[in-house]
């Protein structure tokens, strides 16, 4: 039974393509050995990432690695086999084999193990502080001596037992009824099919379902699953679950959990603790059905939401979408391209974004902070420049502090300032802090609004309005002037510009002063 190619991605292993070469030493290439000989070999993996399978031959072979992730497989003989630098992956087969992974992020497989002869048990298999240690069972198992530099195992098909060491390993129960124990470290369990009892031990250890063939149900609090390789699983200290490619739902325990849904219409709760919830792909997965609508619930606690619907055009998906609940507490919503209905009914709302990110809402829903519909707003801007894209519809773009760029899209849009500050050229620092509006269109009856701001700094009226004077130059304080593609506003004797937005067209009545 072939290894689900997603793990391999999993693992960080090269899975191909190779090309077929003769001989036993291979090139600077990516190499493909296969090794059916009676005699007795050694063979060479070289540079680039080699496939050296010697699966059919029956005797004593020395199989090495090169410099690169390589995937080696032992016969029924004796093996000898080395994996070199790189991230390789490695089953002696039968026989007692000697298996050493050396440097690199190292999997020590037993995939095609058979079960103890009358029963379902597979593999025992536990590492020690160097990547070391011991195997037991399986009918074709021989008495493997495992030297040292494995991080990760794979198990049989059967009901296995995989112990990790002090590091962070990868455990992978594949089918069976497995026990999967981390130890220290953050450690990723996957059981596979079959009810697995996932134990994580010292560390922030996750349980992943990436590769379950349908939805699951995986529920901390109770430590139970269900559904599809969910069903019949038990967590013990486990912090974090990925799902599936479909639709899942996952519930966190009172502590801090890390919630991530893939692909599918997934219900993700935190519960209490300050939990991040992820919507998000950032992983291939091996099928790709139509995304879905999401519901994302942070519970109590502080919670962090990351919420994406840029997909490539190849996973041929249809966006959906999501509800955030952000509950009590103080939230943070991180956005890349997605619709959202957002209902921050208890707490604070805080809009963060990677690097540069394109934000694209349709409707915005923010009862406590009375943002109604069709508002893009950052409520606290992190001053490294904004995104917002809007729809066709009737938009408020506020962009706050930072330089940020907004575009309107169809609609009578609103360009909302709530301070000089939240768009100005800093001459202390000589640096350019002003918005771009891109699309401004007075025909489509798009506005600027600066009315939340105190015109004259320091006058006894607490807000006094802008006047728009045209090109002409700064005379007093309180006036708006457009000229060569720049707005700027003046709020002091000094008569210089303290607020600037770059937008390509203006006029008196573009303003809501």
């Amino acid at each position: 039974m072939a290894l689900n190619p997603a793990l391999f991605t999993l693992l960080g292993i090269y899975n191909g393509p190779w090309t077929p070469i003769s001989g036993t030493t291979g090139g600077p290439g990516n190499d493909l050995i296969t090794v059916g000989s009676i005699l007795n070999l050694v063979v060479f993996g070289n540079g680039g990432n080699d496939y050296i399978d010697s699966r059919a031959a029956g005797v004593v072979n020395v199989l090495n690695g090169g410099a690169d992730s390589d995937q080696i497989f032992g016969g029924s003989g004796v093996n000898t086999i080395n994996g070199g630098p790189g991230n390789d992956y490695i089953e002696g087969g039968g026989g007692a084999d000697i298996l050493n992974g050396g440097p690199g992020i190292d999997t020590l497989s037993y995939e095609s193990a058979e079960p103890v002869r009358g029963t379902s048990t597979g593999v025992t298999v536990t590492l020690n502080a160097s990547g070391g240690g011991t195997v037991s069972g399986g009918a074709n198992v021989g008495v493997d001596v495992i030297t040292g530099g494995f991080e990760n195992i794979v198990g049989s098909n059967f009901d296995d037992t995989l112990t990790g060491n002090t590091g962070n390993n990868i455990l992978i129960g594949l089918a069976g009824n497995d026990f999967l124990f981390g130890r220290e470290g953050d450690d990723t369990l996957v059981g596979g099919a079959g009810a697995d009892t996932f134990t994580g031990g010292v560390g922030i250890d996750t349980a992943d379902y990436s590769t379950s063939p349908g939805g699951v149900n995986v529920d901390l609090s109770t430590a139970s699953g269900s559904g599809s390789d969910a069903q019949g699983d038990t967590f013990s200290t486990i912090e974090n679950v990925t799902g599936s490619a479909f639709s899942d739902v996952i519930t966190g325990d009172t502590g801090n959990n890390v919630l991530r849904g893939l692909v599918g219409a997934d219900t993700l709760n935190g519960g209490a603790g300050n939990d991040v919830l992820d919507a998000r792909i950032d992983r291939p997965l091996p099928t790709t059905p139509a995304d879905g609508n999401n519901v994302l619930d942070g519970g109590t606690g502080d919670d962090l939401f990351f919420v994406n619907r840029e997909r490539p055009a190849t996973l041929g998906m249809n966006p959906g979408s999501d509800e955030i609940r952000g509950g009590e507490g103080i939230d943070t919503i991180q956005f890349d391209g997605t619709n959202v209905e957002a209902d921050m009914l208890a707490g604070k709302i805080h809009l963060l974004y990677s690097a540069f990110p394109t934000i694209e809402f349709s409707t915005m829903k923010f009862e406590e902070n009375l943002i109604g519909s069709n508002e893009l707003t950052v409520t606290e801007g992190i001053g490294r420049g904004d995104i917002l894209v809007g729809d066709h519809g009737d938009n408020r773009l506020t962009g706050r502090f930072g330089p940020d760029v907004l575009t309107g899209n169809g609609g009578a849009d609103t360009f909302v300032y709530l301070k000089v500050d939240d768009s100005y050229f800093d001459n202390a620092t000589n640096q350019d802090r002003n918005d771009t509006i891109e699309d401004f269109s007075s025909s489509q009856g798009d506005k600027i609004d600066l009315s939340a701001i105190d015109a004259i700094a320091g006058n006894a009226n607490a807000n006094d309005a802008f006047t728009y004077i045209g090109s002409a130059g700064f005379s007093a304080a309180g006036q708006v002037r457009y000229a060569g593609g720049q707005m700027e506003a003046n709020i002091n004797a000094d008569l210089g510009a303290d607020m600037q937005i770059s937008v390509d067209q203006l006029v008196a009545a573009d303003f809501i002063l």
